[in-house]
């Protein structure tokens, strides 16, 4: 008999233990003689998550989107002990949860009905098809364990004792854009900017802040957009992207790096240490490396950005007053 033939691949998604044997085993046996069949192949194997930090789940999932179809087998969301077995990176977050939520679909439970287990309702005899958005999935929950119980906040104290939130750049432009409850932001804290940008693509976070250094692979891919550039200058490689202020929100936020110097040193070292800086960020080849990173035009020296850091000390410090994070 003549195999049906496929006109369009299917994502062939491959999983973790047990379903790598049988798999293979499905496809020589029950589709393989009958279907002409095409897929294109990604392997969601706890160690390939790790080894491209969890981008191959991006991928399927884009994949998905392409083809409009996909199968995939059971994966491992693991848990401490899970890292722990494989010796991985992090704890990785549900392969589900992530195509899910990037397929912005509706999710399915179907039971399987078998005529030699009988339901615990008698009266059961079609199943029943619960169908739900994949919108507030269960996987975009952060999870903390503890030994016992007490307060979850997300703060970070210096030594001094004074507390900064994460994401208090985030809560500037909400402030500015008329948030009455800015506790009412619901945000996570990253180590780095990839860990971040990983939860936008996957469609579990909605925005961050970070470097275009961090990005410009994915601008360039079409996998995320930017909203603002929190500098007073445009930006090459982010084309037309307006800044914060041109569109009504007075917030600077760079990532800016400085060079500083103790006070007491005297005037005309602390001047010859102003004039150095100064030529080595006007010159030809530090514009040519800024432009290539992406980096905005951001240059103040001496004591003009001396009062550019105090007022910054000064907004930070009067938004953690109103949030109540200082006295």
């Amino acid at each position: 008999m003549s195999k049906i033939k496929m006109e369009t691949p299917l994502v062939e998604i491959d999983g973790d233990e047990m379903t790598r044997v049988l798999w293979p085993i499905i496809k020589k046996r029950l589709l393989e003689p009958f279907i002409d069949l095409k897929t294109e192949y990604y392997d969601l194997g706890i160690k390939q998550r790790d080894d491209t930090d969890d981008q191959v789940t991006i991928n399927a999932a884009n994949a998905i989107k392409k083809y409009k179809v996909g199968v995939k087998n059971a994966t491992i969301t693991p848990n401490q002990e899970r890292v722990e077995e494989y010796d991985l990176k992090r704890q990785w977050k549900s392969p589900n949860g992530t195509i899910r939520a990037m397929l912005d679909g509706t999710v399915f439970r179907k039971p399987i009905l078998v005529k030699n287990i009988k339901p615990m309702v008698k009266s059961w005899v079609k199943p029943i098809i619960v169908g739900r958005h994949a919108y507030g999935d269960v996987y975009k929950n952060a999870e903390i364990k503890t030994k016992t119980g007490g307060k979850a906040e997300i703060v970070f104290t210096d030594i001094n004792g004074n507390e900064t939130r994460e994401t208090i750049i985030m809560l500037l432009v909400a402030k500015e854009a008329g948030i009455k409850d800015l506790r009412s932001i619901n945000y996570i804290p990253f180590d780095n900017g990839g860990k971040a940008l990983l939860e936008v693509i996957s469609g579990r976070a909605a925005a961050f802040t970070g470097d275009t250094s961090e990005v410009i692979g994915q601008l360039q891919a079409g996998e995320v957009r930017a909203l603002a550039v929190l500098s007073d200058n445009h930006i090459p490689v982010l084309g037309d992207t307006k800044t914060a202020k041109e569109q009504g929100f007075n917030v600077i936020g760079g990532n800016w790096r400085a060079f500083y110097a103790p006070a007491g040193i005297s005037d005309a070292a602390y001047d010859y240490w102003v004039a150095a800086v100064k030529s080595v960020a006007m010159s030809p080849e530090w514009t040519e490396l800024r432009e290539k990173n992406g980096l905005a035009e951001f240059t103040s020296f001496g004591k003009d950005f001396d009062v550019f850091v105090r007022n910054q000390i000064e907004n930070v410090a009067a938004l953690s007053k109103e949030l109540k994070i200082i006295k």
